[in-house]
């Protein structure tokens, strides 16, 4: 799941190396009027290649919530995007905190690893540079940065109980074992869309040149972290040539799923496994479209695990 690393840790580097030069900035203050600010997490705790982020604007009073990958937490099968208006209270208790002058105080992160999660947190007030912080594994986040991460965390759960364009799954599976002793696997993949708008998604049968995929992982549940090895894993890509049965495209050759539709995916592949207890689970990594074939979200969705035994 976390691959493209160094890509990420050039971004990351850049981003620390600019903070490391910054001089002293102030919380930035409004240069007459309502003061308009944007508050913006953004992290890549579920995913090395794709941020789950938000954005807190005074302007409408919104949170935007974009969920694009949900590989830390499995049992949260949905992603794609949330919006709501949070109300006065926790907005104003995630502003009290940004605008503190600690959090403004100036903060040095030094290189970051590969492999590691990165938060960041950034605030832009019109007719001032924007503040930006950043926190990593290395060391722990200053008070400042973990009391405001806190309360945007929270704002982000609450959020998973407003879905604007989102991408629901769930996956079953049945291994089967030919005549000739090759395992196999008959794959089934639904997915739903819980949100309040349609979505689409492009056909399998357009997946590789779309940039979708489905890998079935199979990992191993009965051998020690330290005795692990690439025998003891397994992957299984599967496309347009697994494909079992699927609905027809629709007229833009896609996917689209309104409000409380769903759709079911069937696939069959080899995945050759030597004796023992796996647990298996997919990777669904696909756009999440609009209607009219926009990109809303650059998404991973990965489904809980089942735990199968090979004899």
């Amino acid at each position: 799941m976390r691959r493209a690393v160094a890509l990420r840790l050039a971004c990351t580097l850049a981003l620390a190396t600019a903070l490391s030069c910054r001089s002293e900035t102030r919380s930035p203050a409004p240069k007459g009027g309502a003061m308009v600010y944007k508050i913006e997490y953004w992290t890549n705790l579920a995913d090395d290649r794709l941020a789950n982020t938000l954005v807190l604007s005074s302007a409408d009073g919104v949170a935007r919530v974009a969920i694009a990958a949900n590989g830390d937490d499995p049992r949260l099968s949905t992603i794609g995007i949330f919006s709501w208006s949070p109300g006065a209270e926790p907005i104003d208790a995630v502003r009290s905190a940004v605008f503190a002058p600690a959090f403004s105080a100036p903060a040095t992160l030094t290189g970051i690893r590969p492999g590691e999660v990165v938060r960041r947190i950034t605030l832009r007030v019109d007719g001032n540079p924007p503040i930006e912080r950043q926190a990593a594994e290395q060391a722990p986040a200053p008070a400042a940065f973990a009391r405001a991460e806190g309360l945007l965390l929270e704002l982000m759960r609450n959020g998973r109980a407003h879905p604007l364009e989102v991408l629901r799954g769930v996956l079953s599976v049945a291994p089967v074992q030919a005549a000739a002793g090759v395992d196999g696997i008959d794959v089934i993949l639904s997915l739903d869309n819980p949100g309040a708008r349609p979505v689409a998604i492009p056909h399998p049968q357009d997946w590789a040149s779309m940039g979708g995929a489905l890998q079935i992982h199979a990992l191993r549940n009965d051998v020690p972290l330290a005795d692990m090895r690439d025998e003891h894993r397994a992957l299984l890509d599967l496309g347009a040539g697994q494909v079992t049965r699927t609905p027809p495209p629709d007229v833009a050759g896609r996917l689209t799923l309104r409000p409380k539709e769903f759709v079911v995916l069937s696939f069959h592949g080899k995945l050759p496994l030597k004796p023992g207890s796996y647990d298996l689970w997919g990777a669904l990594d696909v756009p999440i479209l609009d209607e009219g074939g926009n990109l809303v979200v650059r998404g991973t969705l990965t489904t809980t695990k089942h735990t199968i035994t090979r004899r």
